[in-house]
């Protein structure tokens, strides 16, 4: 593995390892890609080659420290025989338009949407349509979906049974569901529905759906700024251990300042959604 540590100091990049925006298994360098504007050391470069990503701009992250070292004019020569790749960085630019969302129509007032809910257990489903601002669309490519909004666009859920896939989501690697009570802890959860089925049994949780079983940049940012105490990471129950282990280590090195913990669904319980609101209530006691 390459010793990013004599590499920088090789050619006179300044590091750290300790400080702000540090953490374990890091080093951290002003970010190359925001340039002047970073006076802090926002990027974080993973020493067992995990990857790297800037607390200033999430949409500076990536698997490839090849990116980071040829945008720092490190010689390939230097990194080309080592468990990476040279290739020029390439910056994300969202060219989606989110305007849609402003059109689409309440989920409250369709009968379908409340039906659905009613079968997914919301015994308000009415209430539960206004409270996570859920939509629908008579036409077009969204209609038969439930529109779920998250913090960048939408995810739309399948409410007929022909629809596929059952997710049809119009957002980037920075959008995902959330919904906060201001609490100590969050609950990490693979949907929206499965994180509002929580949300209408208890207000002493923070919660969020990654909607694409992924710990993105900017879902680990909002985390360690938010500072939670306690991280509660809650995968589906057909995901593999293996899946859990690397998400726990990922948000233990990252998030040095919250106790993360796993939660293990009983055999017969894939998820959070299939419950009903009585069963969520009793089960949300092992959290």
């Amino acid at each position: 593995m390459l010793d990013l540590r004599k590499l920088f100091d090789k050619y006179r990049i300044q590091w750290r390892d300790k400080g702000p925006n540090c953490s374990r298994g890091h080093i951290n360098i002003a970010c190359p890609f925001c340039g002047p504007q970073d006076r802090s050391f926002h990027m974080s470069i993973s020493e067992e080659g995990m990857g790297f990503y800037c607390f200033r701009n999430p949409s500076h992250a990536g698997r490839n420290v090849a990116n980071v070292l040829w945008k720092l004019k490190i010689p390939a020569k230097e990194f080309a025989d080592q468990k990476v790749k040279s290739s020029a960085p390439r910056e994300y630019l969202d060219t989606r338009s989110y305007a849609a969302f402003a059109y689409f129509k309440d989920a409250a007032e369709n009968e379908e949407a409340f039906e659905y809910l009613k079968k997914r257990n919301f015994t308000n489903p009415a209430e539960a349509s206004k409270k996570f601002n859920l939509k629908i669309d008579e036409v077009g490519k969204w209609a038969g979906r439930l529109i779920i909004p998250l913090t960048v666009g939408w995810t739309g859920r399948a409410m007929r049974d022909y629809l596929e896939p059952r997710y049809l989501t119009h957002s980037n690697e920075d959008g995902y569901f959330q919904y906060l009570h201001g609490s100590s802890t969050v609950v990490l959860l693979e949907g929206g529905i499965d994180a509002m089925r929580i949300a209408t049994v208890t207000t002493q949780l923070d919660l969020i759906g990654k909607c694409g079983n992924k710990l993105s940049a900017a879902l680990l940012v909002h985390l360690r700024k938010t500072g939670y105490r306690t991280i509660i990471n809650c995968p589906d129950g057909d995901v593999s251990f293996e899946q859990y282990e690397k998400e726990t280590s990922l948000l233990k090195s990252y998030c040095t300042q919250a106790n993360v913990k796993l939660f293990h669904f009983p055999e017969c319980i894939k998820d959070w959604g299939q419950l009903t609101e009585s069963e969520a209530r009793r089960l949300i006691r092992g959290l």
